[in-house]
């Protein structure tokens, strides 16, 4: 537990979300349609490459578009409309709407799977906005860097988290 008293209470809090909101992702899948979806009924080279698909775009491109580009974007209007760096209740709130953009974002692959109702669609849409709201925290506290590796590394936690599950 020395190791936990050098890490700053907003680091644990973003270690402790991260670290759960992956398994929670893997509990919260219980209906047969959802598990059949995240499991994938496909060949080992289909879910490999799937797998890998799930690590670079989400890792990378989605990162790049929604953090770097969105978030970005909302920190440099309000740098501009008020002379100063964003404060923290501004950032929270920038970093919370792309974080709910993220999660609407992934809708449409939901779709694609299978038929949207208003459980799954709630239920896609506030997992990814909060990990959404880590990979921005990560962004804005520790850079573009540590959020892909975070997004990156949530893949295969639920990957495990299923697997166990």
């Amino acid at each position: 537990m020395a190791v936990l008293r050098h890490i700053q209470s907003d680091e644990k809090f973003a270690i402790l979300l991260h670290g759960s909101s992956s398994w929670l992702e893997a509990l919260l899948i219980e209906q047969p349609s959802l598990k059949a979806v995240s499991v994938g009924r496909t060949t080992p080279s289909q879910a490999s490459q799937r797998r890998t698909y799930g690590l670079t775009y989400g890792g990378i491109v989605e990162e790049l578009m929604l953090r770097y580009g969105l978030l970005t974007l909302g920190f440099w209007v309000v740098w501009k409309l008020s002379g100063e760096r964003p404060r923290a209740g501004a950032a929270w709130a920038l970093i919370a709407g792309v974080a709910v953009l993220f999660g609407l974002g992934h809708l449409p692959a939901m779709a694609a799977t299978i038929p949207l109702d208003m459980a799954i669609t709630l239920r896609t849409v506030a997992l990814n906005a909060v990990l959404g709201v880590f990979y921005g925290w990560l962004y804005w506290r520790r850079g573009l860097e540590a959020g892909m590796m975070a997004h990156a590394a949530t893949h295969p936690g639920l990957w495990i988290g299923l697997a166990i599950g």
